[in-house]
């Protein structure tokens, strides 16, 4: 995995985020092929293949570090947030294989170890000041735990990032050499907020002391590096001067930080990630129910979802209690031994949770046995008046296939994951939305309405009539069941749902029908196969 550790190295060097996105997932169960694609800020790199998603994200890292060379800078934090540094970067391999210059101590990554060695919260809140267009001025604070600790200029984001972090470090080593009345420390002038010194404090005051006269670790060392260097415990009076940051909760849960989802839930696991999101399965300490906490990263499109969910009330679609905002780390399924060191503002979204899973979960369950049609023609039944609902609210869901689509313990259909969807008023749409195997032809544009969710709904009628038995049976055959050619047995046995299905795959989605009219089409089709089964 040498390639995603550059990246990550890389990434941390420039204050960046990383994530991995799965494109597509094929093969059988036994031997699956994985496309993933690296996403730095905003910009997707090209996608790679693996037999495993760990070494496909191993390439797709190693995709986008030939990417970045290819370019001859780094997709520095001007791609997210448009600034102009007044000196050219470093380049990807001074970055990757050099260690910092002892002048110029590496702040951020500091701040980083001490948050990840005494489960406090360091955040950094930028915004641009002042300055020409083409010499911008930017400001930013460092917070540990809300409070802040440093503030700092700089005509790109990341060196004001590096002055607040210079001066924050300065401020707490102040703090633990401060002795006298006239320089109060942090934690005297705060007492409400921290406690006592602890001895990891001390501990990290040494480490830091060492850093300034030249004895600084790599950029990229794990965040325990300050753990193993701090070796030799300066001697302290009785008097405290550094703070204690002091969350015990935080110590027994891997997945989080937040501090209000450790106080209201207990229990909480993993259960799922995708795009930019991880999926908590978490029991609420008062009510005792079960949920599901989405958390996910803080931007307009989240913000979005929340506003569409929270507008939403079906049956059939799952349903929004309450959301919180707040800072946390990023749990990596890939990496769960090790937490990452920077934290984000993130959106927390409460919601239903359907023990049965997903109909992904459903269909593979289904593969080889003999199935009851009537029970496929009753799911889709309630697919379809969930999509009737979604749309009569104005909106389009842009992402519907059966990994978004979920089972409660009553068997009742659900849809979920809003993250894409977007109103029928927007214009112009967003090009490429959606996961590629359920995406409608015009979806490659940016001009389409309701009806491509009308087509993604003829990919999942014909999916779960007609169960393969594999993925890879599916994936082989999958192009051209999405031009609506179909398996002759398939037309034999399934005639009147075939003539549905045209219609929905239609290539002119103004000749593809409403849900109220699919619904209108499923009585006809009711009648004559409540008790038909098959396998094959």
């Amino acid at each position: 995995m040498a390639s995603k550790k550059k990246l990550n190295e890389y990434c941390q060097a420039y204050g960046l985020k990383v994530s991995y996105e799965v494109v597509s997932e094929e093969g059988p169960p036994h031997d699956p092929k994985f496309t993933v694609k690296a996403v730095i800020g905003k910009k997707e790199y090209p996608p790679a293949e693996g037999r495993a998603k760990k070494k496909a994200e191993d390439a797709a890292a190693k995709a986008a570090l030939e990417s970045i060379e290819k370019e001859g800078k780094p997709e520095s934090a001007s791609n997210v947030q448009p600034s102009l540094s007044l000196l050219p970067p470093a380049p990807l391999a001074d970055v990757i294989e050099k260690k910092p210059s002892p002048s110029r101590v590496d702040y951020i990554s500091l701040l980083s170890q001490y948050q990840q060695k005494n489960h406090c919260m360091v955040t950094y809140s930028e915004e641009l000041q002042s300055g020409l267009p083409h010499l911008p001025e930017f400001t930013c604070s460092c917070k540990i735990n809300g409070k802040i600790y440093g503030k700092g200029t700089g005509n790109s984001k990341q060196e004001a990032k590096y002055a607040a972090a210079k001066e924050a470090y300065h401020r707490l080593m102040d703090s633990e050499n401060s002795r006298t009345e006239d320089q109060p420390s942090i934690a005297s002038s705060t007492a409400d907020e921290f406690s006592d010194t602890s001895e990891s404090v001390s501990n990290f005051a040494y480490s830091l002391n060492s850093v300034d006269t030249g004895k600084t670790n790599d950029s990229s060392s794990s965040c325990q590096a300050i753990s193993r260097n701090a070796v030799v415990k300066p001697k302290r009076g009785g008097v405290t001067l550094a703070p204690k940051f002091s969350h015990p909760e935080t110590k027994k849960n891997k997945y989080t930080m937040n501090e209000r989802f450790l106080k209201d839930f207990e229990g909480i696991e993993f259960i799922g990630s995708g795009g930019f999101a991880n999926v908590f399965k978490a029991k609420h300490k008062y009510d005792e129910k079960t949920y599901a906490i989405k958390q996910v990263e803080l931007d307009d499109k989240v913000k979005r979802e929340v506003e569409a969910l929270s507008n939403l009330s079906h049956e059939n679609i799952i349903r929004y209690y309450t959301c919180w905002s707040g800072d946390d780390f990023i749990f990596d399924e890939n990496n769960s031994s090790q937490r990452n060191c920077q934290s984000y503002s993130c959106l927390f979204i409460q919601m239903e949770f359907c023990e049965k899973g997903t109909l992904t979960n459903w269909i593979d369950k289904q593969r080889g046995k003999q199935h009851n049609q009537g029970v496929s023609l009753n799911i889709f039944k309630q697919i379809v008046k969930g999509v009737e609902y979604i749309h009569s609210e104005g909106l389009v869901h842009r992402d519907l296939k059966p990994q978004n689509i979920f089972i409660s313990r009553e068997d009742k259909i659900k849809i979920g994951d809003f993250g894409l969807v977007t109103s029928v008023k927007d214009e112009p749409r967003t090009k490429n939305k959606g996961t590629k195997s359920y995406m409608s032809p015009e979806q490659d544009g940016d001009t389409y309405e309701q009806e491509v969710d009308i087509y993604a709904l003829g990919l999942i009628f014909f999916e779960i009539l007609w169960i393969f038995p594999s993925a890879h049976e599916k994936n082989k055959l999958w192009p051209e069941i999405r031009k609506g050619t179909f398996p002759g047995a398939f037309i034999t046995q399934f005639n009147a749902e075939k003539y549905i299905i045209d219609q929905l795959l239609s290539a002119d989605p103004k000749k593809r029908p409403a849900a109220s009219k699919i619904l209108d089409l499923l009585k006809i089709t009711s009648k004559n196969s409540v008790t038909a089964s098959h396998t094959h």
